[in-house]
């Protein structure tokens, strides 16, 4: 069995992801890592119904990806299981994921971003020796923050040497901005901090390609989907998800699908649109536009 983490698993593109892969792959073995217990049991539950064979291959984990005391506690449950049944870990989609916070900027980065580092930080030493895969789901709204970005940013966030240091100071440079401005300003500011948080997520992910050499990490857009996330989106804008395009979660998987699961060769440190193909990091690629040669 293959055994794959995935995060923000009880609901939207998460859950879509673990019904995929519980559909389409019969040696893959799924942790729901979710904040809330009891709705993790409740998706699973909504699996099961569809497919009773799918409990012997879910469990569910409490996992808040904020919280490094609950990182700490879901990697023991799993190291400890995967020592059990004489396995390693083989992936972590890292899928977690918020639009805004009531708490401000710094909630939508903790989750968005440093949720992602602190998880790969903590499970990195559970993955197997060999094969092991790393997606972080990010979004194409990285690539259009990017697009209008101050240089300096753009510089770094695109940067396929930049440091762990390089990325922080930037988001301690936004923040500061934030803190700093009038107040009409903040909300404009907080308003982009979702792509923001998603372009550091995209440079994280080139970071953790270079530093981990022997795991296949990368991220992805998996496309304009009807979420709790994307909701927000529309009613910001007043409109309903429908005439926005937006796309059920079970249309939002096959990127994520096909960085974790497809076969030799395997590439790392790349981010890629919703049709599986490579995107820039700065510029938004739309799907079936031709794909990003990395120059």
């Amino acid at each position: 069995m293959k055994r794959v983490l995935v995060t923000g698993a009880n609901k939207g593109i998460g859950r879509a992801v673990v019904a995929a892969l519980l559909d389409r792959h019969p040696d893959v073995f799924v942790y729901l890592g979710c904040r809330s217990p009891a709705r993790g049991t409740d998706a699973r539950n909504q699996l099961a119904a569809r497919n009773q064979e799918h409990l012997s291959r879910t469990k569910v984990v409490e996992l808040d990806v904020t919280s490094e005391r609950s990182v700490c506690e879901a990697e023991r449950g799993i190291r400890e299981d995967c020592e059990a049944t004489g396995t390693a870990l083989y992936g972590i989609v890292n899928n977690a994921g918020i639009f805004s916070s009531s708490a401000g900027a710094a909630e939508v980065l903790e989750v968005n971003l440093f949720g992602i580092k602190r998880v790969f930080d903590q499970f990195y030493s559970v993955l197997g020796a060999q094969d092991a895969r790393v997606v972080n789901v990010t979004s194409a709204s990285g690539p259009n923050y990017l697009s209008s970005a101050e240089p300096s940013v753009r510089r770094v966030l695109t940067d396929s040497q930049a440091t762990w240091e390089d990325i922080l100071h930037i988001v301690q440079l936004y923040m500061k901005d934030i803190e700093s401005a009038a107040i009409v300003d903040q909300a404009r500011a907080a308003s982009v901090t979702y792509g923001f948080s998603k372009a550091c997520a995209n440079a994280l992910t080139v970071l953790q390609a270079r530093l981990f050499p022997s795991v296949a990490i990368n991220s992805c857009t998996p496309g304009f989907i009807d979420t709790d996330l994307t909701r927000q989106l529309a009613a910001m804008a007043g409109r309903d998800p429908m005439e926005m395009d937006m796309k059920p979660p079970s249309d939002g998987v096959e990127s994520t699908l096909f960085l974790l699961m497809a076969s030799e060769p395997t590439i790392t440190g790349w981010y890629l649109g919703s049709d599986c193909k490579r995107s820039p990091l700065d510029s938004y690629r739309a799907p079936g536009d031709p794909e990003f040669k990395g120059h």
